[in-house]
């Protein structure tokens, strides 16, 4: 989570959280792995249950009163994990807007693009390692930050 003033495009808060499987028995393969830098160890030391992660989430940052940005569609997939946990979904009120489409369209791209393609479209580079959910939420605000001005230059 990363959370992002749009008055005065910062950065004011970012977290990071590992989501536990109820499952003991769980496995991370060497792909996600060497994709993410995860490992069933730092899962299982730093994890914690969806229902817990999805209470933290909505007590530190309070996304039912703000726009929460994603790139791609995760608002399917935390809608019906909160079904299937029975918990309150902290998105219900705003959801999680997919910047990609956004993005796309405030460009008049026709071709789906990235993050790291987005950023470099826009004359930036992707900062750390890709697919570590902070770092490309922080990415991801930086490119909001960059639209935001390019956009903002234009009215």
């Amino acid at each position: 989570m990363v959370e992002l003033n749009t008055n005065n495009l910062e950065i004011t808060r970012k977290q990071k959280y590992y989501v536990r499987p109820k499952d003991k028995n769980f496995e991370v393969h060497d792909y996600c792995t060497n994709l993410t830098g995860i490992t069933k160890e730092t899962i299982l030391s730093e994890g914690h249950y969806l229902p817990e992660v999805l209470q933290t989430i909505r007590k530190e940052f309070s996304p039912s009163n703000k726009i929460t940005y994603a790139w791609g569609d995760d608002q399917e997939d935390i809608k019906q994990h909160c079904k299937n946990y029975k918990i309150e979904n902290p998105w219900d009120n705003f959801g999680i807007w997919n910047f990609g489409v956004i993005f796309h369209q405030s460009f008049c791209l026709h071709k789906k693009l990235t993050l790291e393609k987005a950023l470099n479209h826009l004359g930036m580079s992707f900062q750390g390692k890709p697919h570590d959910a902070l770092t490309d939420a922080e990415n991801l605000a930086y490119l909001h930050i960059e639209t935001l001005k390019q956009l903002r230059k234009v009215i």
